[in-house]
């Protein structure tokens, strides 16, 4: 489904096609420009080792969020610990190279269709990204995929399934346009599959047991434009370009956090932050403004008052900033100028933070590529943002981000310090996931 997700969207934002391949030509430029500043590590004599392995790994610079620091690690059964009960299985001495916790994705629709399933299991482990999430998908696609994922040598991920909208509401459009294209593969198409219409409680009730059928790991929701919902609902011009009613958004939240799933919500405007945010929401996937269609600037600045409530709350934004160079206008300039302004409000405020692109072309990569490039965020800001912050979005309830004690031994061995150079976060010599050293990809 991301495929054809990813043609669908390449067709209505071709014009910008050209503005995002020249960003992802700058970061495989940049990339291949490193020159390595360590010795390569040592790879393990004899057996291929496995996750059941003990390790002393040596020689490394561990970054501890603030720095990197000379050190060694003992690993065992997975994960970071202090003593190992005898002597380690496995010795692998760094010869001084950069140690950073794995990166994550948590925007993205991909790893939800099985022939294509290998290649960008290959190609997220290949840049360093271990976590993924999907905000909208078919479970019954995402059921093919799972023998795949969420394994020490595969990627791990998390899906919503079906999303939350009103009747006629994005992504309705969408995926008409998709069925259009490549055939209809469900009676009466990708509604009920990819997406729900939901328009009052009624609705709501009747679709819930239904949702909660997919086991779905989290909750979406679409908001857009919320200011103007009576006047979107029911006229046909509009269609594709509205959401859920966001008298509904409480209720879907109570729901969900009643069956112990979390919510996360699709925004367009800063009016739809702040709704989201009032109504309960635990994430909001996009950064308001990555496009601003025919509307002024005003309609995408964060309301100060939203934004301390977002941080009181807990919520977490990922950025997705990199796929406002698809705008098809001459207003890239402006909308860059407002992300940067909204994340520093964001960051400044305490809110938390994660990455994802929403570019089915692309992983985090070109995410935390664009962030740079903007300077939205110091170095070390935005490699803590890309590794811990998002590891921890992706997987609320896992020791995730941090190369200490007890936390699990999943970590990327960089030739220089992305700290001085940002671009050696993908000089990247051995990847090693919850005690399981990779394979070179």
């Amino acid at each position: 489904m991301g495929c054809a997700l990813g043609v669908a969207l390449g067709v209505f934002a071709a014009a910008g096609a050209a503005g995002a391949a020249d960003a992802a030509d700058a970061v495989d430029a940049a990339t291949a420009a490193a020159t390595p500043s360590a010795v390569l590590p040592d790879r393990p004599s004899g057996d291929a080792p496995g996750p059941a392995d003990s390790w002393l790994i040596r020689n490394g610079r561990w970054f501890d969020g603030n720095a990197f620091v000379a050190d060694e690690r003992l690993v065992l059964q997975g994960r970071f610990v202090d003593v190992l009960p005898g002597p380690p299985q496995r010795t692998l001495d760094l010869h001084g190279a950069w140690v950073v916790p794995p990166y994550g994705e948590a925007h993205n629709h991909n790893l939800d269709d099985l022939a294509l399933a290998p290649a960008l299991i290959r190609r997220y482990l290949h840049d360093g990204v271990f976590y993924l999430k999907n905000p909208t998908d078919v479970a019954e696609q995402v059921e093919r995929v799972r023998p795949l994922i969420n394994r020490p040598d595969s990627v791990d991920a998390v899906y919503a399934h079906a999303g939350i909208t009103a009747t006629d509401g994005h992504p309705s459009l969408l995926y008409r346009f998709v069925a259009e294209r490549e055939g209809n593969p469900y009676p009466g198409g990708y509604r009920d599959h990819a997406y729900v219409c939901v328009d009052n409680e009624q609705d709501l009730a009747a679709v819930w047991p239904r949702l909660l059928a997919t086991h779905p790991d989290f909750i979406k929701i679409y908001l857009l434009y919320t200011d103007s919902f009576a006047k979107r609902r029911d006229d046909p011009a509009f269609r594709g370009l509205k959401g859920l009613d966001p008298a509904l958004v409480a209720k879907v939240s109570e729901r969900a956090h009643a069956a112990g799933l979390r919510v996360t919500a699709h925004v367009e405007t800063a009016a739809d932050f702040s709704v989201a945010v009032r109504g309960g929401v635990d994430e909001i996937a996009h950064l308001p403004g990555y496009t601003f269609g025919v509307f002024n600037v005003e309609r995408f600045v964060l309301d100060p008052a939203a934004v301390a409530d977002a941080a009181a709350r807990g919520v977490t934004v990922v950025t997705t900033t990199s796929i406002a160079r698809n705008d098809p206008g001459n207003r890239l300039a402006l909308i860059e100028a407002n992300q940067v302004a909204n994340l520093r409000a964001l960051h400044a405020a305490g809110v938390r933070l994660a990455l994802g692109s929403d570019d089915y072309a692309q992983t985090s990569v070109v995410e935390a590529m664009n962030l740079l490039r903007l300077e939205a965020f110091d170095r070390r800001t935005l490699l803590n943002l890309w590794t811990r912050d998002t590891a921890m979005a992706i997987f609320p309830g896992r020791s995730l981000g941090q190369l200490q004690a007890g936390y699990e031994a999943s970590f990327l061995v960089l030739g220089g310090d992305p700290l001085v150079d940002f671009h050696e976060t993908q000089h990247i010599l051995l990847r090693f996931k919850q005690g399981w050293l990779l394979p070179d990809m």
